[in-house]
């Protein structure tokens, strides 16, 4: 079998002998008597022949050799392929190869191959019955011979007619070929890079994957102790992308993947893909929009969420600490539009790295009642060199830049904000990332062991966690800093001492 040249591959119009190794390729795999190495070799050049640097030439080519030939056209001819029980396992993971690269990022491609041709197939179907009735009739009337001739032709088209109306869709058939002990795991893996794909491109091919237990076999395989790390890699990155998806995220979370993610997540390793298991937790319990939002945001809304009771399983499972993990990496960029100049774009880098580099002394963790508070306390304590910030000032980014840099953070707490998610949020990423915690209570009452705020963060705060007491050398009260808390003209008693305490001095 002639390979394809690489003026082929380069050339962004489809030419004759594009479509000459297509042709060839297409009655290889569909020859009953063409060897295996030429039948992986046409899954090869499939692959190949759909491949391209620019990406709309690829998007066509893509469609071109996904739909090409005669029924069930090519990557009908691959599924069959991978589904025939009598098909070698080299020749499964070449077909499975080469769907995963016609399904890159091509919605049109990944529906086709998700209905593998069903709805062709019923249609064929539709016309094939009418034609099998026509010759019922004309056996009746037609003598001996001729109507032995038209029931032996009657005979076969109902074969064919069984044969197009049992067609399965592809994650059927791949949800079966996983309950095989016979595959490989180099077969286990491709069958989840073709799901990955699929469900990247389409939303609308969720429903038809779901509901074919692969989900099940996904999980299983990412928490065997036994399974290659590859593997894992691949089903957490399927997972991942079904958690993009708004309407598929209860169903992932009804199902346990969130206890299946948790372990992956908390091994943080490249090879186990544990940033796509932060990511589909995210997306799972954040409940974010449809929008693309950067991981720093997606975390810290699945915290919120957690802290605020909307998920009470996922404080049982340690996610609180999981998403943590990830703000602690400072994991901070933003999705940069296509459309973002070279200039802007090496502005923001040099930006983030200033960030990553200049860490702050004292993050004051505040809320909207005391603001002014807050502000006061900022002023005096940079008047005594310390660098300082407020989360009122970075919006939603306020963990990522104000926590996992501040080397120690000042709680303002009272009965007005004791419920707030984002301060309980604050408090927890501070205790799990070991920050200095300097506790400013600004109420009258300071009856800590009644007070609602601490006794609902106590399944939250690590047992080893030190709650807040008048014994505590960081414990402060709003007498012991101001005279007057509802003067414009706030003055200190005790900033220094504060300073110095979140200092580390």
């Amino acid at each position: 079998m002639s390979v394809v040249s690489k003026a082929v591959f380069e050339s962004e119009v489809e030419n004759a002998e594009f479509f000459s190794f297509l042709e060839d390729s297409f009655e290889t795999l569909t020859s009953k008597r063409a060897p295996l190495e030429s039948k992986c070799e046409a899954a090869i050049q499939c692959w190949r022949l759909s491949e391209h640097e620019n990406k709309s030439v690829e998007n066509r080519r893509q469609a071109l050799v996904c739909e090409y030939g005669k029924f069930p056209h090519v990557s009908g001819v691959l599924v069959d392929l991978i589904s025939a029980s009598d098909t070698p396992e080299v020749l499964v993971w070449r077909c499975l190869r080469t769907l995963v690269q016609l399904s890159y990022d091509n919605s049109r491609v990944a529906e086709t191959i998700i209905g593998n041709w069903k709805s062709e197939a019923r249609s064929m179907a539709k016309d094939e019955e009418t034609v099998i009735n026509q010759l019922k009739e004309e056996a009746i009337s037609a003598d001996a011979t001729k109507s032995n001739e038209l029931k032996a032709r009657v005979q076969v088209m109902k074969e064919n007619l069984t044969i197009l109306n049992s067609r399965k869709s592809l994650p059927s058939i791949l949800a079966g070929l996983l309950s095989e002990k016979r595959i490989s795991w180099r077969v286990r893996e491709c069958i989840f890079h073709v799901l990955n794909n699929t469900a990247n491109s389409s939303w609308d091919v969720h429903d038809i994957i779901l509901k074919d237990n692969i989900l099940d076999k996904a999980k299983h395989l990412i928490s065997h102790e036994d399974t290659p790390h590859f593997v894992v890699s691949a089903a957490v990155g399927f997972v991942c992308s079904l958690s993009y998806r708004p309407a598929s995220r209860p169903l992932l979370f009804q199902d346990g993947v969130v206890e299946t993610l948790s372990p992956i997540v908390l091994k943080d390793k490249i090879e186990l893909n544990s940033m796509s298991a932060v990511l589909a937790v995210a997306n799972i319990a954040g409940g974010l929009p449809i929008q693309e939002f950067p991981i720093v945001v997606k975390c810290i809304s699945a915290l919120k969420a957690v802290l605020n009771r909307k998920h009470a399983q996922l404080l049982e499972l340690g996610c609180p600490s999981l998403f943590v993990k990830v703000l602690k990496q400072k994991v901070v960029y933003s999705k940069t539009a296509a459309a973002t100049s070279l200039a802007v774009q090496q502005k923001q880098l040099c930006g983030l790295l200033g960030f990553l580099h200049n860490m702050l002394d004292v993050m004051i963790s505040v809320q909207s009642p005391h603001d002014k508070i807050a502000s006061f306390l900022r002023v005096e304590l940079e008047s005594r060199g310390l660098r300082v910030i407020t989360t009122f000032q970075d919006g939603a980014c306020n963990l990522a830049r104000g926590v996992c840099r501040a080397k120690a953070v000042l709680c303002l707490i009272s009965a007005q904000v004791e419920a707030s998610p984002h301060l309980r949020a604050e408090v927890l990423v501070a205790l799990e990332l070991g920050k200095k915690l300097v506790w400013i209570y600004m109420d009258e009452t300071r009856d800590y062991e009644s007070s609602s705020v601490f006794t609902a963060w106590l399944p939250v705060v690590p047992a080893v966690a030190k709650l807040p007491s008048e014994d505590d050398p960081d414990f402060v009260t709003m007498e012991q800093l101001v005279y007057d808390t509802s003067s414009d003209s706030i003055q200190p008693r005790e900033v220094t001492s504060l300073a110095q305490t979140c200092h580390g001095d």
